[in-house]
C-alpha cells in the first residue's frame, strides 16, 4: 500500500465519520493498532434557538486500513473477512475504549467498518465480515444515538 492509499483511506474514513457528526482525532504518534479516536457530538439549541455542538466524551478507537488487498477474502453473506494478528486481538479486545476497524477500498471509494469484540472475532488471523459501506448507520440513525450508545457500550 502506498503511503497516498493509506492518506486517502483516512480521508474517507474522516469524512464518513464528520458526516455522522463524529469528531476524529487522529493518533500522530507511533501507536500500534489504533490510528485514530473518534467522539459524537450532539447537536443542542442554545436559548436563543441558535444550534451548538456539544462532545458527548463518548469515544471508540479506529483501526483504519486502506487499499484492495483487505477486500481479498469476500464471505458468504456480502461482507469480507479481515485477518489480523493474536497481537493486534489482544490489544483491541483489551483496549480502554471500544474499538473498530475501518476499510477504505480505492477502487470503490468506499468505507466500511466493524465493531471488534468477542463476539464479532473467531480464531486468530480472522475477524468478522467487513460489510460495504452500504452497511454503514445512516447519519440520521447515527445521530439519533441508536447506532452509537450501541458501539460505545461494549456490546457486539
Amino acid at each position: 500500500m502506498s503511503d497516498l492509499v493509506g492518506e486517502r483511506g483516512v480521508s474517507a474514513f474522516t469524512s464518513a465519520a464528520l458526516d455522522l457528526g463524529w469528531i476524529v482525532r487522529r493518533q500522530n504518534e507511533s501507536v500500534q493498532g489504533i490510528d485514530a479516536q473518534v467522539e459524537k457530538v450532539d447537536m443542542v439549541a442554545r436559548k436563543n434557538g441558535a444550534p451548538k455542538q456539544v462532545a458527548t466524551g463518548r469515544l471508540i478507537a479506529v483501526q483504519i486500513k486502506s487499499g484492495e488487498s483487505w477486500f481479498r477474502r469476500p464471505t458468504k453473506t456480502g461482507g469480507w473477512w479481515f485477518p489480523f494478528t493474536e497481537r493486534e486481538r489482544n490489544l483491541w479486545l483489551n483496549h480502554a475504549l471500544p474499538v473498530i476497524v475501518a476499510a477504505y477500498h480505492p477502487e470503490h471509494d468506499e468505507v466500511c467498518w466493524q465493531r471488534i469484540s468477542a463476539a464479532t472475532t473467531t480464531k486468530p488471523r480472522r475477524a468478522t465480515a467487513l460489510r460495504s459501506g452500504r452497511a454503514r448507520p445512516s447519519p440520521q440513525r447515527a445521530r439519533s444515538g441508536t447506532t452509537w450508545r450501541a458501539a460505545t457500550s461494549g456490546e457486539p
